[in-house]
């Protein structure tokens, strides 16, 4: 069963981490520059780590060149339980 949420993508962070903001909307920022897919590559490599999942169960469905990504996941994990692994706490339904 695959799980397909969206994201948005902050390139170029000073570290890589995740936060839920105040408007539900799940960020990703990594360290890695938007330059020949290395920031998606950090993405999925992030999620990967985070849900302790290989990397080919993480796949960036759609928007491989802008900031807003659709992903999509190879778990049977709930929503509550991605925020969780992320370190967050659900505040309003992203998904």
């Amino acid at each position: 069963m695959a799980l397909t949420f969206e994201i948005t993508v902050t390139p170029r962070a000073a570290k890589n981490r995740w936060k839920l903001d105040d408007n539900g909307v799940l960020r990703c920022y990594v360290t890695a520059p938007p330059v020949d897919g290395k920031a998606n590559k950090a993405v999925i490599d992030a999620l990967a780590k985070a849900l302790k999942l290989p990397k080919s169960s993480v796949k960036i469905v759609s928007g491989g060149l802008s900031r807003r990504k659709r992903i999509s996941i190879d778990v049977d994990f709930s929503h509550d339980e991605i925020l969780q692994l992320l370190g967050l706490c659900r505040q309003t339904k992203i998904f």
